[in-house]
C-alpha cells in the first residue's frame, strides 16, 4: 500500500511536519511508524511511505511538528483519519491540519452518549478502481437533517438541489461520500449541502466561497484509492 501525502502548515526555523502511521491489524499488537515529510517552501509539505503490512486490517494517521528528536506540537485526534487496509491502493492524501474545533464539546462521550445518542464507528468506503473521497465533520447537524454534496459536474447534480448526492454517517458527526472517478473532469467546484433526511428536501447551503477538487490532471490509472477531500473543519455556518 501506498501513501501520498500533502499538507499545508507553516513550520518555524528548525521545525519540520511529520506523519505518525498507527497499522491495526487482525492479530497481535498494532505497529507505529512515523515518517518526516519534504517541504521546499515551509509551507506546503509532502511525502509517499509505501507499507507492506500483510496482516493490516486498517491503518489511522495524524501529523505532528518536530524539532529533532523533541515534539513541539500534535494535531487535535479527536476524531481520528481511519481507512480500512487495502494492500494493492495508493491513496493520496490532500490534507489541512486539525485545530481543536470551536464546537469541541460536541465530540465529547457526554453529548455523543447523553444527547446526540451516536456512537463513533468505522465509515463504510467503498472503493472503485479509481475512488474520489469526500469526507467531513458537521457536529452542528440535529437529528433528522443529513449532508449531501452538489458539484458544477453531471456527476454531482450540476448545483440541483433535487440531484444532491446524499452521503453516508460515520464516526461521530461524520459524513462520508466515495464516488468512481473514472469520466470526472478536474478540477471541479463542489459544496455541502443539509437536506431533509425523510424527504431529501434542501434545507441549507454551505456558506463561504465554492470548494475546489484536487487539480490533477487525472487521477492515477489501475487500481488507485484516492481521498482527495477529507474535510474536517468547520470553516462556514450551514
Amino acid at each position: 500500500m501506498k501513501l501520498q501525502f500533502k499538507l499545508e502548515y507553516r513550520t518555524a526555523w528548525g521545525q519540520d511536519v511529520r506523519v505518525e502511521i498507527v497499522l491495526k491489524r487482525s492479530r497481535g499488537a498494532g505497529l507505529v511508524y512515523a515518517y518526516p515529510l519534504n517541504t521546499q517552501d515551509g509551507l506546503n509539505w509532502n511525502g509517499e511511505v509505501v507499507l507492506h503490512e500483510k496482516d493490516a486490517c486498517s491503518f489511522q494517521y495524524s501529523y505532528f511538528i518536530a524539532s529533532g528528536d523533541e515534539i513541539i506540537r500534535r494535531e487535535w485526534r479527536g476524531v481520528p483519519r481511519s481507512f480500512p487496509y487495502a494492500q494493492n491502493k495508493t491513496f493520496l492524501l490532500q490534507d489541512y491540519w486539525m485545530d481543536i474545533p470551536q464546537l469541541s464539546h460536541l465530540y465529547s462521550s457526554a453529548y455523543s452518549h447523553c444527547v446526540a445518542h451516536t456512537l463513533a464507528q468505522e465509515p463504510e468506503i467503498t472503493y472503485y478502481d479509481r475512488t474520489l473521497l469526500f469526507r467531513v465533520h458537521a457536529p452542528q447537524l440535529v437529528r433528522g437533517q443529513q449532508l449531501a454534496l452538489l458539484g458544477s459536474l453531471p456527476q454531482l447534480g450540476e448545483w440541483m438541489p433535487e440531484r444532491a448526492m446524499r452521503m453516508t454517517r460515520g464516526g461521530t458527526h461524520e459524513w462520508c461520500l466515495s464516488l468512481s472517478a473514472t469520466g470526472l473532469q478536474f478540477p471541479f467546484e463542489y459544496k455541502y449541502v443539509v437536506v431533509n433526511e425523510d424527504n431529501g428536501e434542501l434545507l441549507a447551503w454551505e456558506g463561504g466561497e465554492n470548494r475546489v477538487s484536487p487539480k490533477v490532471e487525472k487521477l492515477v490509472p489501475e487500481t488507485f484509492a484516492v481521498d482527495a477531500s477529507l474535510l474536517h473543519a468547520q470553516r462556514d455556518n450551514m
